[in-house]
């Protein structure tokens, strides 16, 4: 009996890892973050990604974990979206800001766009706007 409870324990912890990205994932429209990211649509490109990103809190690393997890994340959103690079802690203002580079498939013509993200030191990473590169 002992050893049942850490067992559960850690099956039901690593089966909430394994499924969290997958489950996050699911809750963006994909035709919504596609065509605000072709149209500059900042309003439907922001709503989409900060859906992606509420869980998202610093770690002893600052925002940098987030960025790859939310680049995997964006990945198993949008088929036709692939993160070709990140820059953490591009900016220092106010907040810091970081950069994720997209390539963004319309009808076989790679469009470039960069999404700028606030990763404030106490707060969820935040989608600010998009540009192009």
């Amino acid at each position: 009996m002992k050893r049942l409870i850490p067992t559960l324990l850690l099956i039901s912890f690593l089966f909430q890892v394994s499924c969290s990205d997958e489950d996050i994932s699911s809750n963006i429209n994909e035709a919504d973050l596609v065509n605000g990211l072709l149209e500059y649509n900042v309003l439907v490109v922001v709503a989409e990604i900060d859906k992606l990103t509420g869980d998202l809190r610093p770690g002893s690393n600052g925002h940098l974990s987030n960025l790859e997890t939310l680049s995997r994340r964006i990945e198993q959103s949008a088929e036709a979206v692939k993160v070709t690079d990140f820059c953490n802690d591009c900016y220092h203002t106010l907040y810091t800001e970081s950069l994720l580079y997209l390539e963004v498939d319309s009808l076989g013509i790679k469009v470039s766009r960069t999404l700028h993200l606030l990763g404030p030191e106490n707060e969820s990473l935040r989608c600010l706007t998009v540009t192009d590169f």
